[in-house]
């Protein structure tokens, strides 16, 4: 097919002029040769991609939404090998308490609010006539509504809640994913997530400004 040298600016001021193909064995070998055909860029275009930092620096914030699994699998927190198991002297963090407080540290700095969605799934909860209700597939775990502040707050409480959910199931997670969605949807300038199925509920939230950490 043979080559071409160009350059960005010239691509850029020349849109659309063919650039010839040379082979430069046939231009030795051959007498009279000129090209081997054309290539032409019909259009030019350059796309900039911001890194973070530079998201950051023109006023970009992170925000953290925490949805807590409290389905049957992660075990009673009564036990000692539950993941959700807290101990009283707090010498010892569980997965969940680690977890949120590792990257709830790291996001708080990029956000001026502080206000975090805390949710849970997969739980019954106790009434206040001690009598339990359906499973919840999303739930605020703060009695006051769905969000919380600062990170301090967050594990908290997920430590209060204890007393008044039961570890159940199934897990579904398209309830909290569309719920994550349509807080993310608020800053955006995509449709709120209606769907039932998780699998496309996280199609449509991956069209939103959102990242996911199981």
């Amino acid at each position: 097919m043979g080559q071409a040298e160009t350059s960005v600016d010239s691509l850029l001021r020349n849109c659309g002029v063919p650039m010839f193909l040379i082979e430069p064995e046939l231009v030795k070998s051959r007498r009279g040769y000129s090209n081997s055909g054309w290539l032409t860029a019909c259009e030019v275009l350059l796309e900039s991609h911001p890194t973070f930092a530079e998201f950051v620096a023109g006023g970009c914030e992170v925000s953290l939404l925490v949805a807590v699994d409290f389905t049957a699998s992660n075990g009673p927190h009564s036990d000692p090998s539950s993941l959700h198991h807290i101990q009283p002297d707090g010498r010892y963090s569980n997965p969940y308490q680690q977890t949120i407080l590792a990257i709830g540290n790291v996001l708080q700095r990029y956000g001026t609010d502080h206000q975090y969605p805390l949710l849970g799934f997969g739980a019954q909860l106790v009434q206040p006539n001690d009598e339990l209700s359906m499973v919840q597939h999303c739930f605020p775990l703060s009695g006051s509504g769905v969000e919380v502040h600062g990170v301090e707050s967050l594990l908290k409480t997920y430590e209060d809640c204890m007393s008044r959910v039961l570890m159940s199931g199934p897990t579904l997670l398209a309830p909290v994913i569309t719920a994550a969605a349509n807080i993310a949807a608020e800053y955006d300038t995509c449709s709120r997530c209606p769907s039932s199925s998780w699998g496309w509920a996280t199609v449509r939230s991956s069209r939103l400004r959102s990242s996911w950490i199981v």
